[in-house]
């Protein structure tokens, strides 16, 4: 039981050595909650806004702000 507290404790502290960074490349692009075009938008940032890419899924990637909070934002920007 230990062992595995052990490894899941290291595996978090990890996993900002695994991410990777983004920045978003236009002005005016939305962060929404949901992967696709049709989730609510949670953010609007700007060109060179930067972020951790935490998963993608289709078209879209899961993005970590500087607060932990996590958004979509479509892969083209």
């Amino acid at each position: 039981m230990k062992l595995r507290a052990f490894s899941l404790s290291l595996f978090v502290l990890m996993m900002p050595l695994f991410a990777r960074a983004l920045c978003v490349n236009a002005d005016n692009v939305s962060l929404r909650d949901k992967p696709d075009g049709k989730g609510k938008v949670t953010w609007t940032v700007g060109r060179h806004m930067p972020f951790l890419e935490i998963q993608r899924k289709g078209a879209y990637y899961q993005v970590s702000d500087v607060d932990g909070e996590s958004h979509w934002i479509h892969a083209r920007y």
